[in-house]
């Protein structure tokens, strides 16, 4: 998936939830959801949270891989 992939992430075992910006994608195969990020820290898939131990997130480049899986994606919403 492009930017996730210098990711490296382990299950939270006593999420402190963060406070300040937030993505949150839905992505589907066909009619059918496969999956949901939200990009924090933690970051949550699928309700479940995980902490990042490796990459940073950078509120730019999230914005620019959401923009190329959906087109019509709005940045800076």
């Amino acid at each position: 998936m492009g930017y996730l992939d210098g990711y490296v992430i382990k299950k939270a075992r006593n999420p402190v939830l963060s406070i300040g910006w937030i993505h949150h994608a839905v992505f589907y195969i066909n009619d059918k959801k496969a999956m949901s990020i939200t990009f924090g820290d933690p970051m949550t898939i699928d309700e479940n949270y995980y902490d990042i131990i490796k990459g940073n997130l950078d509120t730019d480049k999230i914005d620019k891989f959401l923009k190329l899986i959906n087109p019509e994606y709005i940045i800076g919403i």
